[in-house]
């Protein structure tokens, strides 16, 4: 059976080389697996697929070498993504009708206890700014909100 199914695809195959396995054996009346096994086993051949690229410039590609330099492998060689800035930051900050203060930026990680609000915040901020902003005559009132960790 091989010879003579082989003999029939090769003849098909060299009127039309584009046409599909499946249109090839809907012609010949055989099964699609047959035609697989011929042309694979008794031909030698592949099926390729063509791969279509994008057609990159210089500046795409830095930008990918860029963005892979944001990426960490770890120890079981799967990918970690590493952010560009901290996710979290505490910032203190006191407004008025005539301005702002200067803010107080935290190190990430660092949290806001009691003990380091008057120590930081408090004591020598908060009354330096208050008076620098609105002289002597001025009444420190907090907003209620929790400290967000």
């Amino acid at each position: 059976m091989k010879s003579k199914d082989t003999q029939k695809v090769v003849l098909r195959m060299t009127d039309d080389a584009r046409r599909s396995a499946r249109k090839l054996a809907n012609s010949l009346g055989v099964s699609k697996g047959t035609i697989g096994r011929i042309i694979h086993d008794d031909l030698h051949l592949h099926v390729y697929h063509a791969t279509i690229q994008s057609n990159l410039k210089d500046e795409h590609k830095q930008g990918r070498i860029s963005f892979a330099y944001w990426q960490d492998v770890n120890e079981h060689k799967g990918i970690r993504w590493k952010a560009k800035f901290p996710k979290r930051i505490m910032i203190w900050l006191a407004v008025s009708k005539n301005g702002r203060s200067i803010p107080i930026i935290f190190k990430p990680g660092e949290t806001l206890t009691h003990e380091n609000y008057i120590k930081i915040v408090l004591a020598p901020h908060a009354l330096s700014e208050g008076r620098r902003l609105l002289d002597d005559d001025f009444i420190y009132q907090q907003d209620n909100t929790t400290p967000q960790a």
